[in-house]
């Protein structure tokens, strides 16, 4: 009778799982492929208790052509644009979390217009935006690399176009796989700027 008292006791106090409670934010945003690491995971009771010793959470991820569970098992590596439905099961206990991958699709030179004259003695300050969909996305700006074609005629640093000698060049702003170019023209110093939308010369290089 102790014995079966003593069973019925662990039984009926074993906590049954009634909600899996997962980390920071339901839904993310990436736009890059790159592994997500899966967020940690709470199995609680009824009462809203953590249950310890946690039980083993199963991990699933769909559809596969945007996103798939890692090899480890321990992150979400992303595969392509669309949206991804990350599924944290106990028992029969689910709870969902969304990660959107968004790939962008364009990036825009702002600062100056194709062909603009640049005279020597002047800087331009350049800035880039990174689009998907027309939609600028701020967390990339910084992320674009820049480039001069001839860094005899122009450098650029940060967006910071430095006129070397007078000559064409080209400047690039690259993020990932997208580019954009930037035809600008070195003339001698006090040279009016052609473009007259440009609006009041550069200021002087320090």
């Amino acid at each position: 009778m102790i014995v079966g008292l003593l069973i019925a006791a662990l039984t009926g106090c074993a906590p049954v799982p009634a909600k899996v409670q997962l980390d920071g934010e339901a839904n993310l945003t990436s736009y890059e492929l790159k592994d997500v690491a899966l967020p940690g995971a709470k199995v609680l009771d009824a009462k809203g208790k953590a249950i310890e010793p946690a039980p083993k959470v199963t991990w699933t991820v769909a559809p596969p052509e945007v996103a798939a569970l890692s090899a480890d098992g321990k992150s979400v590596t992303l595969k392509g644009e669309g949206e991804a439905t990350v599924t944290a099961t106990v028992d029969k206990v689910k709870t969902e979390m969304k990660i959107k991958v968004g790939l962008p699709d364009e990036v825009a030179i702002n600062g100056a217009t194709d062909a603009q004259n640049v005279p020597m003695g002047t800087t331009v300050a350049l800035t880039a935006e990174v689009k998907d969909a027309g939609a600028a996305i701020a967390d990339l700006a910084a992320k674009v690399e820049w480039a001069s074609s001839d860094d005899t005629v122009a450098t650029v640093a940060g967006g910071t176009v430095t006129p070397v000698k007078e000559g064409n060049v080209k400047v690039t702003a690259k993020y990932g796989e997208i580019s954009k170019e930037l035809n600008l023209v070195v003339v001698a110093a006090g040279a009016v700027a052609a473009d007259a939308a440009a609006g009041t010369p550069a200021a002087p290089a320090k």
